[in-house]
């Protein structure tokens, strides 16, 4: 029996529009009466933020679980006063001060998951009326004639009480100008956005921001958030595709005791171990690598892979797919991590994640590797080669054999995902994984399309299939 699991992700990439004061009463907007715009000495809050579309929206999925998950972390905070999760934000709400006397964007810890764009983030609930037609702006309050969104704009937001707002959504951190950038030019301590488009609501994507909201809640830096949630959930794209901005290095509340803390979470099988390193990179003036082939970029890797043939002599780089993610440049800290791909195709959350910090590997994570899978021969030459046990070849074959048969079987049951005669359709991608905590064998799908009549969004539709 197959498991049918539908998602629709909509990753706005243009903004347009004109200023509140042309279309909104001064009343709700006039900057020298909003509180929104002055420090004030009140509580630590936290506001997490996500909606759940219906069927009557131009936007469609349910980001409402993932900004309750954020709440109940920040709740748990022995920082933050009072944690509030707002899942049918108005117009009138993202505008006004709230129970801090600040917006709800200028709380102490902000969570913000939806739609976006570099621009934008939207929570756009045209089916219960214009006053839920709303979201975050990276630069004044604006009005989009348009699409009749009203947003609030970080410009127009007292955004020094900010120590870190987190905007999930696809693009929201593409380019230079952009929201994070934005936020903490108007005063925020740190921000988070991604580069491109990224998976935050199905596949391990809310399981990474369990354990990423969690850490900051409990006053860990930031970086060790992103790589502890990356170790734990390494198949989800979060975090190969995060991107950090700061003015400051340390939140007010930041715990020094739980600095640069292994915290071995989310695995129960196979747990991560951790090697100690010491290798310096420097890949501040190179692009970032997405899923390559490693022995394409051996220069660039060398110390590093040297190093994992240390851990694991049998490995078989052939086997793995690379990516290099320095999220902050300006201090060069990033990551790597190595996956291990099942005939090429099949993703598995095997690997390696490398932690880089100030240009500094102090530590290798393998992760769900178990070297008696493995056994070493010599071969004549004096390089090692692996040859798998029994077991571990049968299981990889049955899962390929799996896969091969769900390919010649495969229909998608969304009528909208392969229209005939589709022009608008951008990009396709197609992945299968397979998680051994599980045992779970699974396809996804995504279809993107570039829609002009929604500012120039594209829209996802994702299908993702058990398969058994």
């Amino acid at each position: 029996m197959k498991k049918y699991i539908l998602s629709i992700v909509v990753c706005a990439l243009l903004f347009g529009g004109t200023s509140f004061a042309q279309t909104t009463s001064s009343s709700t907007f006039n900057k020298e009466n909003n509180l929104a715009n002055r420090p004030l000495n009140s509580g630590n809050f936290a506001y997490s933020i996500g909606v759940k579309h219906s069927k009557g929206d131009t936007r469609k999925g349910d980001f409402t679980k993932n900004a309750k998950a954020a709440a109940r972390a920040y709740r748990k905070s022995p920082y933050i006063d009072e944690s509030f999760v707002e899942t049918n934000p108005t117009v009138d709400f993202m505008l006004s001060p709230q129970t801090n006397g600040r917006r709800p964007i200028g709380s102490k810890l902000v969570f913000l998951n939806g739609h976006g764009s570099p621009t934008h983030i939207s929570f756009r609930q045209e089916s219960k009326g214009d006053d839920y037609i709303t979201g975050v702006a990276y630069k004044e309050d604006r009005h989009s004639k348009k699409t009749n969104a009203a947003y609030a704009g970080i410009a127009d937001t007292y955004m020094h009480n900010v120590d870190l707002i987190s905007f999930v959504g696809c693009h929201t951190a593409k380019g230079n100008d952009n929201l994070p950038y934005r936020a903490t030019k108007a005063g925020a301590k740190a921000a988070i956005g991604f580069t491109t488009k990224v998976h935050s609501r199905y596949s391990k994507g809310p399981k990474w921001l369990k354990i990423y909201n969690k850490l900051i809640a409990e006053g860990n830096e930031l970086e060790n958030a992103i790589e502890n949630a990356t170790i734990a959930y390494p198949m989800t794209d979060l975090g190969d595709l995060i991107k950090v901005y700061r003015n400051q290095d340390k939140y007010d509340y930041y715990n020094t005791e739980n600095s640069n803390r292994f915290m071995q979470l989310g695995r129960s099988k196979y747990p991560a171990s951790r090697y100690p390193a010491q290798i310096y990179v420097d890949y501040t003036e190179h692009d970032n690598i997405f899923r390559k082939n490693p022995n394409y970029h051996y220069d660039k890797l060398e110390d590093v892979m040297d190093k994992i043939y240390e851990i694991n002599e049998a490995i078989n780089f052939d086997n793995y797919k690379v990516t290099i993610n320095m999220y902050d440049k300006t201090r060069n800290n990033g990551l790597i991590k190595f996956l291990y791909y099942i005939d090429g195709e099949i993703k598995t959350n095997e690997g390696y994640v490398i932690p880089i910090r100030n240009g500094y590997i102090g530590a290798i994570y393998e992760i769900g590797i178990d070297h008696e899978d493995m056994i070493v021969q010599d071969s004549n030459s004096d390089f090692f080669r692996a040859v798998q046990n029994d077991t571990t070849k049968n299981k990889e074959q049955e899962l390929i054999e799996r896969v091969n048969n769900f390919k010649k079987q495969k229909t998608l049951r969304n009528r909208d995902m392969l229209l005939a005669a589709d022009t608008e359709i951008d990009s396709v991608t197609e992945e299968y994984e397979y998680d051994d905590e599980t045992n779970e064998l699974k396809y996804i799908k995504t279809v993107f399309r570039y829609k002009k009549d929604f500012d120039g969004e594209i829209v996802a539709d994702t299908e993702e299939i058990v398969i058994r």
